[in-house]
């Protein structure tokens, strides 16, 4: 984690829009989809309430979906300029879609390699849980519907859990951050798939 964050340092990534190293970043502080990043759009954000607010139509599951945003995510985003384009990142109409170039070259800077844009978001999911928070959290923060919003449990629970995510992001976000300034040694250890 720490030696990807490194290599994105700044909002420049070789290529013309500067995307890519930005939305990395988002992806592992929010732990939301490449594709849902990807294409966000400035009419989706309200960085002054810290919140991201994703239509039904650009969900997976179909289902609106809001993100709070954690400081640092809002301090990525803040940065990017706005200008008339609709999407943040990317085609000004379309989003980021330049993904297997840009990982390449990302791999070749950063040194590591044997990984996927999605390990990003099974990293958040996996380091919300091992920093305890509850795991109907962390499913509600990646708008997942099983597990604990599955079967007869998601008819009767119609919970946001909004307070709790807004938490629960922060908290990963801090723990991210403190990761990446070497401020927390994870005693990760690297193993093969």
């Amino acid at each position: 984690m720490k030696a990807v964050w490194s290599a994105t340092e700044g909002l420049g990534d070789g290529q013309a829009d500067g995307s890519y190293f930005p939305i990395l970043r988002v992806l592992l502080l929010t732990g939301q989809r490449r594709e849902e990043v990807g294409a966000m759009r400035w009419s989706e954000l309200d960085l002054d309430r810290g919140t991201w607010q994703l239509p039904g139509t650009r969900t997976k599951n179909g289902l609106p979906h809001d993100v709070p945003l954690p400081r640092q995510a809002g301090e990525i985003l803040r940065a990017i300029p706005r200008g008339d384009r609709e999407c943040v990142f990317g085609y000004p109409m379309r989003g980021f879609v330049k993904w297997g170039a840009s990982k390449r070259r990302l791999d070749q800077k950063c040194a590591v390699t044997g990984w996927t844009v999605h390990d990003l978001r099974r990293t958040a999911v996996t380091g919300m849980a091992e920093i305890g928070i509850a795991p109907h959290i962390v499913e509600a923060v990646v708008n997942h519907i099983s597990g604990h919003k599955g079967g007869v449990a998601g008819v009767y629970n119609r919970a946001k859990y909004v307070s709790e995510k807004r938490a629960g992001l922060q908290r990963w976000a801090d723990y991210v951050e403190q990761i990446v300034t070497g401020a927390v040694d994870t005693n990760a250890v690297s193993m093969a798939r």
